[in-house]
């Protein structure tokens, strides 16, 4: 993989180095859903269309979130512009602050505004454009509405999500690391799951990279 670039903070350079050094390995299963995902990217920008990814899962409150803002870093990281990602859920909640911990741990810069639902703005780079997470529905104006890829993040939104007619689906489901809260061991929940979804969007990324060159 290619040295982050320079334009990220200097605390997420370094996480992303260390992650480009360690050797991870997929099962044959996730492997395969993962290149589900990134033939889906990878076709889209070789025909030259944008390619929008919105993020799934039932409350919209922590893998949704976390998903979206790794796999736009993976995205900026490898130079593919055209690529741009969202969130939503099936239900309306708020970005959960234990999933902002996580993200901060790693490097991001985050700004927390008062509210019941509050739009957080997350920063991993100082001229990067600011990622604006909050809770909200599939098709919240904020969100594509149609031609986009809609990754589903747990299963229970995949069950439960409405049909998409103008979406294509891809399941994508990561554990979720509320099983953890208020236990000594939240913290490390949380992060094994950011790390998790950084590795996989990255390796996504990179894929879609090489098979499209330069």
């Amino acid at each position: 993989m290619p040295a982050p670039s320079p334009q990220f903070f200097p605390g997420l350079v370094d996480f992303m180095d260390h992650l480009f050094r360690q050797q991870i390995e997929f099962s044959d299963e996730r492997s395969s859903k993962l290149n589900v995902l990134g033939e889906y990217v990878a076709s889209r920008l070789a025909a030259g269309k944008p390619v929008q990814l919105t993020f799934i899962c039932t409350h919209n409150s922590r893998r949704s979130h976390l998903a979206q803002v790794w796999a736009q870093v993976a995205a900026q990281a490898f130079g593919l512009k055209e690529v741009t990602t969202f969130s939503a859920g099936t239900e309306v909640t708020a970005m959960n602050t234990r999933a902002l911990g996580a993200l901060e741990r790693t490097g991001f810069f985050v700004h927390s505004p008062e509210g019941k639902n509050p739009r957080y703005e997350v920063r991993a780079g100082a001229d990067l454009p600011v990622r604006h997470c909050f809770s909200k529905l599939f098709d919240d104006p904020y969100n594509p509405q149609n031609d986009f890829g809609a990754v589903m993040t747990c299963a229970d939104a995949e069950s439960s999500c409405p049909a998409m007619a103008d979406a294509t689906i891809i399941s994508l489901p990561y554990d979720d690391p509320q099983l953890a809260d208020d236990t000594p061991e939240e913290a490390d929940s949380y992060d094994e799951c950011s790390d998790q979804v950084a590795a996989e969007m990255f390796f996504v990324m990179s894929r879609v990279r090489q098979r499209i060159g330069a």
